[in-house]
């Protein structure tokens, strides 16, 4: 583990490419899955320059590509900023101010909300 980042599995491909992947189990939660990997990517760049990434779905015999361009690298400091913006608050938002839908279904739900 390097600074908290758990990777699901590591691959070289053609021209000895290293590819991170995540392993999912369906297509559901890909922008979670995507941003996921931008944070493991963003952390893992200064190890190693030129890293890429994957989503692999293997129960949809499927599999996304992903990059660290600087769109996304942008809406990943975006994410972070709004996951330290709801940490520092005293009680979590209320599921009617959040109007998240993916509250119910978070393995966090129970510590906010119990």
């Amino acid at each position: 583990m390097i600074e908290n980042v758990k990777i699901d599995l590591i691959k070289v491909e053609e021209e000895n490419q290293l590819i991170v992947g995540e392993i999912k189990k369906s297509s559901s939660f890909i922008k979670s899955a995507t941003m996921q990997l931008a944070y493991y990517l963003s952390i893992l760049k200064k190890y190693v320059p030129n890293l890429k990434a994957k989503i692999y779905i293997p129960l949809e015999k499927r599999s996304i590509n992903i990059e660290l361009n600087d769109e996304l690298e942008k809406e990943l400091k975006k994410c972070i900023t709004n996951i330290n913006n709801i940490v520092q608050r005293e009680i979590p938002p209320s599921l009617k101010e959040s109007k998240n839908k993916y509250c119910f279904k978070c393995a966090y739900y129970n510590l906010c909300y119990s």
